[in-house]
């Protein structure tokens, strides 16, 4: 399960916001992939198509190079 789970949202300029969520948890966790799942799930949501294809290609690039150095 999570240890730590952040959100935080604020103002951008002008009309613009921010939201940053953040999730701390071990890599072994039997629920991490539902995370990163539902990572992808939220933001192929929120996203155009194609912010979504280049999103989930820099996704899993970053999420491979942590397998790598477990």
């Amino acid at each position: 399960m999570p240890s730590k789970i952040i959100v935080k949202t604020t103002p951008g300029e002008g009309s613009r916001v921010k939201l940053a969520m953040s999730f701390e948890f071990d890599s072994d966790d039997p629920q991490a992939e539902r995370i990163y799942r539902g990572f992808g799930l939220m933001l192929k949501e929120a996203l155009t198509p194609d912010e979504a294809h280049v999103f989930m290609d820099r996704f899993e690039a970053a999420r491979a190079r942590l397998v790598k150095r477990a």
